[in-house]
């Protein structure tokens, strides 16, 4: 597990017994020239089996986990060894803001498209790297770096919104903080998949269409607009709408969707079957289905999702009110679904934050798919 804080990535065990231990805190990185730079202000990490992304200000490294074995643990644990420290495979962008191209604007998000695989029937023909750009207002599609090619480097390779322009029609953003993909098992839907897009000042949700071409080995990659929930520009409570999207989550047919300045996480269903049906009805407008209320929190900076077989939870216990509720798990035994966590903030413009659990199923039960009219 990985956590950021100012100028730091920490590298993190989770044992059996719920305790965390730290393995490494990574401050600075080997350059291909041999040369030291530092990291400066971390906001997101990608980890996948060989490479370590890491959203930096306005840049992106990519860096070499240094793993022989496919352990974490392993390739980070030598306290004093410089090879502890991971080198870099590639780099995009700069420390100073750019508004082309070549680089980003104070970027929030980040999301790692993968390679085919058994679990993404209709995979991409490379790895793309996708960037919530936040103060350019717009959303931009990087070709990462392949360590088995010589001199490979990262590659632009699209992006949706004008750069540096707010946009509050569908052909664009007004600070996109947060995005998340989901590729479709049925082609029938639309293109290969779905980008979901924090748009923060306009108040909304989007849902962009994804298409790759692959000719030759530079994927061609298009975007398009599918759906959207929210009210542009207007802040909405309940189910009329979001109050400052600031992340989002895709896990089991569900959208989680945190908000800024706000107690609650809202869950959109869409579903495949949901979005199949949407499409042949011309809908644009995705549909509301819970919301899960976070006591104490006053902003979802963070969502994660995973899926458990069978896990034994039991009722944690706090320190002090401020964190009691925001930090409750709920309790059962043997939860046959998916968890929700959430990094939330407990006081508001402080650097004080809580991480909160709640089950799947506890959250938003079993959904059915009903009629889209209901």
């Amino acid at each position: 597990e990985i956590a950021c804080s100012k100028a730091q990535i920490h590298v993190v065990a989770l044992e059996s017994n719920d305790q965390m231990r730290k393995i490494k805190t990574l401050t600075k990185l080997t350059t291909d020239d041999g040369a030291r730079d530092y990291i400066r202000d971390p906001k997101t990490i990608v980890v996948t089996n060989t490479s370590l992304f890491v959203l930096d200000g306005n840049r992106i490294w990519q860096l070499n986990r240094h793993l022989a074995t496919g352990s974490l643990e392993e390739g980070l644990a030598e306290d004093n060894a410089e090879a502890a420290q991971p080198s870099m495979r590639g780099m995009f962008g700069s420390i100073p803001v750019k508004k082309d191209a070549t680089g980003l604007n104070q970027p929030d998000g980040m999301f790692l498209g993968k390679k085919k695989t058994s679990e993404t029937p209709i995979g991409l023909c490379e790895e793309l790297l996708l960037v919530a750009d936040t103060n350019n207002h717009r959303i931009v599609v990087l070709g990462v770096v392949n360590p088995a090619k010589p001199n490979s480097q990262f590659q632009y390779l699209a992006q949706y919104g004008q750069t540096y322009k707010i946009m509050r029609d569908t052909n664009g953003f007004n600070k996109p903080t947060d995005l998340a993909i989901h590729y479709y098992s049925d082609r029938n839907i639309a293109g290969e998949g779905t980008i979901f897009v924090a748009d923060y000042e306009n108040h909304r949700v989007m849902m962009l269409s994804l298409n790759v071409a692959c000719l030759g080995e530079v994927p061609v990659v298009s975007m398009s607009f599918f759906a959207s929930f929210g009210i542009t520009g207007v802040a909405k409570k309940g189910s009329a709408g979001l109050n400052y999207p600031i992340s989002v989550n895709h896990f089991k047919g569900m959208l989680y969707v945190g908000e800024w300045n706000s107690d609650r996480i809202v869950v959109l269903d869409v579903r495949d079957d949901r979005l199949k049906e949407m499409r042949a009805m011309g809908q644009t407008t995705l549909t509301y289905y819970s919301e899960i209320t976070v006591d104490g929190s006053t902003s979802t900076r963070g969502i994660f999702a995973k899926d458990v077989s069978a896990e034994n939870f039991r009722r944690t216990s706090a320190t002090d009110d401020n964190s009691t509720a925001a930090r409750r798990l709920q309790t059962g035994t043997d939860v046959q679904s998916g968890w929700v966590y959430a990094s939330t903030e407990a006081v508001g413009y402080t650097a004080s934050y809580d991480m909160v659990a709640s089950s799947m199923q506890d959250s938003v039960g079993v959904p059915e798919l009903g009629d889209l009219n209901d």
